[in-house]
């Protein structure tokens, strides 16, 4: 679990200014012309118009990188830091901007998959086989997805075959890894369908130095998602499945393992008209590890709705706003000590964008009741100034909030009355903001 201080309180993100240059500029924000991207502001929106620093990934960086894990992908970023366990499989930790692992919301075709017992996503569980793209948006983004977005959002989108048709392939490497995968669609006048399936099997190798023993690793996953439309309303679908085996060494070096599985599952009716737009998601996720060489075990279920408007007041000006609603189960048992708790969350935000010339403009307001940690409000602010054609000077300022996880929510009162007493002191101290000039040639 770590320090229990790091999940009773509110982070505060420094304040940062640095200017960039044409080369690191083109590195962390530039995608190829006509690329857009939805996490930054839950609207789909060219990356040239989003004012947030962000990162894309796509489907041919993936392939290029053999990546065995999305996690080897992400290192070669800035303001990324990876943290591996050792091998395949071992956990990993991502750290955006410096902040802890359990401060970045990671969510699978927009669906938060951190859980609820000990905050940071299995993202080693993730094969990039199953990845179309992914989309990182680092700072605070409470205001758009709720706890836990202090360092920023990584939004894994799974694949979307282009065409009708299939393709699969087979691998052996070191380690005794043996690996295969198929993918195929169908697309018609009705709608689409594609699927993706992913085995991979490794002996892996020593976790520590003072061992000799090989953990290894086993993952079989799959996604399928679809879509077709019904009048005027286009009706969705996505799952993402991922479940194995793996093989670690305990504090005494004793070799020993877990089983582990992660789903997530979202269905969305999207409907409206140019003027105004609005969607409906129904999500699901699961996370599950058994220990088994003991009882021990950490489960979550998330049951959450989405609902989503977007109403274009003019041409330059995107109002967004809705209400996000979940009700989470967790369950853990560990050397004998347990708890069985569930938690509500209800959240409602308003985001309005503006664009007149030269000046661009955000502005994001929300609300989040959480059962355990109590009403939050959290802002965002962003400002872009065109200077020229190929510059770009943007301010940035936000909040963002951690709440406890289910652990912690099952303490004692005076341990709660403590937590509290922490986030009121923390409060004058949750603001983020930054402010860098962003050229391009």
């Amino acid at each position: 679990m770590g320090s229990q201080s790091v999940f009773l309180q509110r982070i505060c993100l420094a304040a940062a200014v640095a200017a960039t240059s044409n080369l690191a500029f083109a590195a962390e924000s530039v995608a190829p012309l006509g690329e857009t991207m939805v996490t930054a502001t839950r609207t789909e929106t060219a990356v040239s118009d989003v004012l947030a620093p962000v990162i894309l990934i796509s489907r041919d960086d993936l392939a290029r990188s053999l990546a065995p894990d999305i996690s080897a992908l992400l290192q070669f970023h800035a303001g990324i830091d990876i943290a591996r366990n050792g091998g395949p499989g071992q956990t990993t930790s991502v750290f955006i901007r410096g902040t802890d692992s359990n401060h970045a919301t990671v969510l699978v075709d927009g669906v938060r998959i951190n859980p609820g017992t000990i905050g940071a996503a299995q993202i080693q569980n993730v094969s990039p086989d199953v990845v179309d793209r992914i989309e990182i948006v680092k700072g605070p983004r409470s205001t758009l997805y709720g706890t836990d977005a202090i360092g920023g959002v990584i939004n894994i989108i799974t694949r979307k075959y282009p065409a009708s048709g299939f393709d699969a392939s087979v691998g052996y490497g070191r380690y005794d890894t043996r690996e295969a995968s198929f993918s195929g669609g169908f697309k018609g006048d009705q709608g689409e369908i594609g699927i993706t399936g992913v085995w991979l099997d490794t002996a892996g190798f020593p976790a520590q130095s003072l061992s000799s023993v090989d953990s290894g690793f086993e993952n079989q996953s799959f996604s399928v998602r679809g879509r077709t439309s019904l009048g005027s309303a286009e009706l969705g679908a996505r799952v993402w499945y991922s479940e194995g085996t793996t093989e670690y060494l305990d504090f005494s070096l004793i070799p020993v393992s877990q089983d582990f599985r992660t789903a997530s599952a979202a269905a969305d009716v999207a409907f409206g008209t140019d003027a105004w737009k609005s969607r409906v998601t129904l999500s699901r996720i699961e996370d599950d590890i058994e220990q088994n060489q003991s009882p021990d075990l950490a489960r979550t279920r998330r049951n959450a709705l989405d609902w989503q408007n977007d109403l274009r007041i003019s041409t330059n000006q995107l109002l967004t706003a809705g209400v996000l609603l979940s009700r989470e189960n967790t369950d853990s048992l560990v050397f004998g000590t347990g708890f069985d708790e569930d938690t509500s969350v209800n959240m409602g935000y308003v985001q309005d964008r503006i664009d007149l010339g030269r000046h661009h403009a955000l502005l994001a307001l929300a609300y989040t009741d959480h059962e355990t940690f109590g009403g939050e409000t959290t802002w965002n602010a962003e400002y872009g100034l065109d200077i020229g054609t190929a510059t770009r000077l943007i301010l940035l300022a936000g909040t963002a909030f951690r709440a406890p996880t289910a652990p912690i929510a099952s303490a004692s009162a005076a341990t709660l009355t403590s937590i509290r007493k922490v986030r009121a002191i923390s409060r004058s101290a949750s603001a983020s903001s930054s402010a860098r000039i962003n050229s391009s040639p």
